[in-house]
């Protein structure tokens, strides 16, 4: 082993190694190496690999090559060989402002805390990137697997993270004063957190991506309504972003708020968003947010599902503030023991749009089943999922009546011009009299009409004399007061402060024709009564099926009629009883028969429309 070299043999090799490590980064990380002499010197042969070159099988080989790159301030790449175990006693330390990647390949090598001790600790700006690897049994009070402060990014790559926790935050990672933390490509399993974080925490640091990765059974510890037991798989306060893409999260928990994620500002110290996009999120639990609690930050739910999930209030989502949205997602089978059992809004704004459902949770009687609105704003922007509707109206600007005097031509010229852009106007964000060109350009591209939006284009130098916005909006789209103006023009609904206890948007009943045109998604009619000859036997129907066999289909029909008795018909597009065919002499139909049966010999039926055959007389 190279630690039981002479001091000067030790250092010798250990310099070999680097110097072949960080002439081999450029494969590994797709970088050149920061060592690299200057174009005006010709390359040095590089030294033959010491027998530790890219294979180290111990951990003390790998603490000596870390320590060394820390002495020398230089980044290290050290390979693990293939099926290496490596028992850890003790966290390996980098305290220096360098970048240290550890990683293996085929199939991997394993870094095992003997749930004993934390894996790494990072501080100085230290960077660390861990690929390929089996990540195990790591123990601490922060960070089961890496603890760092004041440090550089965490990455954690293709590699596979089991049984690892923390007595107070991040059973995978801590980071505090930090910067990013990464999670690709890999799965997470039974991992936990004391306090907060049952897989990410972070304070004051970078932005946390989970990508293209699989969590499972991650946890925080039983807690209550205090600052403590959020975010089952990752909890950030005053921290960057936090995205979950292309991603299964399953089975995790929080003791307090946020089953998978829970965010919170500290201080003056802005947050990143919260992104939730391409992802399946499944049978998570907290007793607020059984999936997400938002304070002070934005979430983004995009093209996911939310499912399964519970909690006392919001199974799904709970919004204490900041803004929400849900876009072409669905939260199904979610399910809150006091309100809410899709969605809790107890302040800031949610806005739902592009087919997004709430179907299939639940709640007491009452209090939300889809949705309990105790404070702040919740609206839908259609289009709706296929087969739903909504009672919607235009977001647009109400304002006061033009009543310019006509006694005098200017104010006769005034009142021309009111009535002639007060469709303009109703889509301007502004509640001057005269908005600026910016604005009224961006009224006039609310238009859907080509034609008036060519002819408004033409007019934004002109007066156009708004009038002031009236007390009553159907719509908040004022940005001055927390509002959106990006929905100005569009169909949308605004939620009254009740809570809603169907699936959302609500679904057409039996008997109606769903689409996914807004235009028939405004109100209860839908598209309209099902098609004759069809039926639309189940509710959000928006493709009419062919009518039964043995029935008929007048218009609006949800469940199809029988064809009456002594008829019959194996034809599927039926409108009315008489398009059913009479049964011939000899035979006879029972209702809804789709063919007619022949008289068994020593019966008879005389004529048509028959429904039974009568016996023949003795002799």
């Amino acid at each position: 082993s190279i630690l039981r070299a002479t001091p000067s043999t030790r250092v010798a090799v250990v310099m070999l190694v680097l110097t072949t490590l960080l002439l081999s980064e450029v494969h590994l990380q797709g970088a050149p190496s920061p060592r690299s002499p200057p174009p005006s010197t010709p390359p040095s042969t590089p030294p033959s690999p010491s027998p530790l070159s890219g294979l180290v099988s111990a951990s003390s080989d790998l603490r000596f090559l870390i320590d060394e790159a820390q002495n020398h301030g230089s980044d290290v790449t050290v390979v693990l060989a293939p099926g290496a175990h490596l028992k850890l006693s003790s966290q390996i330390k980098c305290t220096s402002n360098i970048k240290v990647t550890v990683a293996s390949s085929g199939e991997g090598a394993t870094l095992d805390g003997q749930e004993q001790t934390g894996l790494f600790y990072l501080s100085g700006g230290c960077s660390l990137t861990l690929r390929g690897l089996t990540l195990v049994n790591g123990r601490a009070l922060d960070g089961g697997v890496v603890e760092a402060m004041y440090a550089g990014d965490v990455e954690i790559i293709e590699s596979t993270v089991r049984n690892c926790g923390a007595i107070r935050d991040g059973g995978v990672v801590s980071a505090a004063n930090s910067g990013a933390v990464s999670i690709r490509g890999s799965t997470v399993t039974g991992c936990s957190a004391g306090d907060s974080g049952g897989v990410v925490y972070a304070l004051n640091s970078g932005a946390v991506s989970i990508i293209g990765s699989t969590v499972t059974s991650c946890s925080t510890a039983d807690g209550s309504y205090d600052d403590r037991n959020y975010g089952g798989v990752v909890y950030a306060i005053s921290s960057g972003g936090v995205s979950i893409i292309g991603s299964t999260v399953a089975g995790c928990s929080a003791g307090n708020a946020g089953g998978v994620v829970a965010t919170r500002l500290a201080g003056e110290r802005g947050g990143g968003a919260v992104s939730i996009i391409g992802s399946n999120v499944s049978g998570c639990s907290a007793v607020i947010g059984g999936a997400t609690f938002l304070r002070d930050t934005n979430l983004d739910v995009t093209d996911s599902t939310i499912s399964g999930c519970n909690a006392t209030r919001g199974g799904a989502v709970y919004v204490h503030s900041g803004s929400a949205s849900l876009a072409r997602s669905t939260i199904s089978s979610c399910i809150a023991t006091e309100y809410g059992g899709g969605l809790y809004s107890a302040g800031g704004s949610t806005s739902l749009s592009d087919g997004a459902l709430i179907r299939g949770c639940s709640a007491p009687k009452g209090q939300g089943s889809s949705i309990f609105l105790l404070a702040g704003e919740v609206s839908y922007t259609l289009p709706a999922p296929a087969g739903r509707w909504l009672p919607n109206a235009r977001c647009e600007v109400y304002r006061e009546a033009c009543s310019y005097p006509l006694s005098e031509a200017a104010s006769r010229a005034k009142q021309a011009a009111c009535l002639e852009h007060r469709s303009d106007c109703a889509l301007t964000e502004s509640d001057a009299i005269e908005p600026s060109s910016g604005k009224k350009e961006a009224a006039c591209s609310r238009h859907t009409d080509n034609d008036k939006q060519a002819a408004c284009h033409e007019t934004v130098e002109d007066p156009w004399y708004c009038q002031a916005p009236t007390f009553v909006q159907p719509c908040n789209w004022n940005n001055e007061t927390g509002g959106d103006p990006s929905g100005l023009g569009e169909s949308l609904y605004q939620l009254p402060l009740l809570p809603v206890n169907e699936d959302f948007p609500f679904a057409c009943a039996a008997g109606l024709l769903g689409s996914a045109i807004p235009e028939y998604q405004s109100s209860s009619s839908c598209a309209g009564r099902c098609p004759e000859r069809s039926q639309c036997p189940i509710e959000a129907t928006d493709e009419a099926l062919p009518c039964d066999a043995g029935h008929y289909c007048p218009k609006g029909t949800s469940v199809p009629l029988p064809c009456p008795a002594g008829t019959y018909s194996n034809a599927t597009d039926l409108a009315a009883a008489g398009e059913c065919t009479d049964a011939s002499p000899g035979h006879f139909a029972t209702t809804g028969s789709t063919e007619q049966t022949a008289c068994r010999e020593g019966s008879f039926a005389n004529g048509t429309r028959n429904d039974a055959c009568e016996l023949c007389p003795e002799g």
